[in-house]
């Protein structure tokens, strides 16, 4: 039979060893809440800036895996149509994208981010169509951030070898 005082250090070890346990969970739920509760928790994991790209020319869809994007100093190069950034700024993001064939055209596109940690996921389509010498480019973009959904067009004419950027931003 156990003494009091052996009775007293058993009870002492199981006391720490459940506040200890209750320490673990309380963090780890603190954790899991943070990461899947919050707005900006949820999203430290995603890329902030990813899309889809779609480029026809002439009303014939073109395969452009391989091509490059960018955005500030990083570039990407498209996989099965997409595009992935990992991260998110506050303020303008920016991509410029060079059709490929027609490289003296630069389409410009983004959004203005309200905050670092918001999700963009872009859905682009870019139309090219030729006559003789004169080229007209057409791009579209929709943006779906946290949700909200936007959506832009604009086109540009040019002669061929001419060199402009077609802009379409959303934001201030």
């Amino acid at each position: 039979m156990l003494n009091r005082a052996e009775r007293s250090g058993k009870m002492k070890k199981k006391i720490i060893s459940g506040i200890i346990i209750s320490v673990i969970v309380l963090t780890i739920a603190y954790c899991l809440l943070w990461i899947f509760g919050s707005e900006a928790g949820i999203n430290v994991f995603l890329s902030h800036n990813r899309g889809a790209i779609n480029l026809f020319v002439n009303g014939e869809n073109i395969n452009i895996d391989g091509t490059e994007i960018e955005w500030y100093t990083y570039t990407d190069e498209i996989k099965n149509g997409n595009f992935e950034f990992p991260d998110g700024m506050y303020g303008e993001n920016l991509f410029e994208y060079k059709i490929p064939e027609y490289e003296y055209v630069t389409v410009k596109f983004g959004i203005f981010n309200a905050n670092w940690w918001h999700v963009n996921k872009y859905d682009v389509k870019i139309s090219v169509t030729e006559k003789d010498d004169i080229i007209y480019v057409e791009a579209e973009e929709k943006v779906n951030t946290q949700g909200s959904y936007y959506a832009d067009k604009n086109s540009v004419s040019v002669t061929k070898g001419e060199k402009k950027d077609l802009w379409i931003y959303l934001g201030p």
